[in-house]
């Protein structure tokens, strides 16, 4: 970014120029940066979780901060993710049987549910967790019971981490700011250019 604009804040650049020339740049460039931000937290994210980008931009809400304001806030919003969606499976595990005068002997199957939800630590053992049929949809999912030590114990269906969360990741942040702070005053400074020029001003 070479141009002399870049050296003057909005107050004074809407004191040398037509307001709301300015104010479409800001709004241009928000617009743009906003967009390619979303992209990047998408990326960025799913190279550390097993998410897809479908999940992560359904969850994303932008919006203006203030009525009329150029600010804009970017608002990944839901809760924890139903572990079925990190790609939960099940081993079925053979239980020795001890003290058994026939060695080698087995009296059951014992459910083990594994799930990756981070990609740098692969599968992971869902402790107490096992799948069943869900009332209302009907389909096979992961749950745990409140007591594990109770058979009859009441049922929750097994969640991971949300969105939100996964935004959060320090190194994820640190990389979205450092982004967005290089990225928005070369997209305003680039349209503010061209409205100034489009509107006969010499730059």
């Amino acid at each position: 970014m070479t141009s002399y604009l870049q050296y003057y804040g909005i107050r004074e650049l809407m004191d040398m120029f037509e307001p709301t020339l300015v104010k479409k740049a800001m709004d241009s460039a928000l617009s743009r940066t906003t967009s390619k931000t979303a992209t990047m937290i998408s990326k960025e994210v799913r190279k550390r979780y097993t998410i897809s980008a479908r999940d992560i931009r359904d969850s994303l809400t932008i919006r203006r901060t203030q009525r009329d304001s150029m600010e804009r806030a970017m608002l990944y919003t839901g809760g924890k993710l139903p572990l079925e969606m990190f790609k939960a499976s099940s081993v079925m595990r053979k239980v020795p049987i001890k003290n058994h005068p026939v060695n080698g002997s087995y009296r059951a199957r014992r459910q083990r549910v594994t799930a990756r939800v981070r990609r740098d630590k692969g599968r992971e053992l869902a402790e107490g967790v096992f799948f069943g049929k869900g009332q209302d949809s009907g389909k096979i999912i992961p749950f745990k019971r409140k007591n594990q030590s109770d058979n009859k114990s009441k049922l929750h269906r097994q969640r991971a981490v949300s969105i939100p969360f996964m935004v959060g990741h320090p190194a994820v942040v640190d990389d979205i700011y450092d982004f967005v702070e290089e990225d928005l005053p070369r997209q305003f400074i680039g349209r503010l250019e061209n409205e100034l020029w489009k509107a006969g001003y010499k730059t």
